[in-house]
């Protein structure tokens, strides 16, 4: 079965800090999830707005 973003109720990646500004720059908010936890040291867990469709990763970090 194919998920599609008008059947999910959110949309999260968790993106090392180092490419953070990338997918912010796309669009992606970031998440309160990790902060003050030991996983955040690591990286920040983003959310993608459902109103903007399907979502979209930078082009070094597509998914194959």
């Amino acid at each position: 079965m194919t998920s599609h973003a008008s059947d999910i109720a959110m949309i999260i990646r968790y993106v090392p800090h180092s490419q953070v500004a990338a997918y912010v720059a796309l669009g992606w908010i970031a998440h309160p999830g990790l902060f003050g936890t030991h996983h955040g040291a690591y990286s920040v867990l983003l959310e993608w707005p459902l109103d903007k469709g399907e979502p979209v990763e930078p082009e070094s970090e597509t998914r194959k």
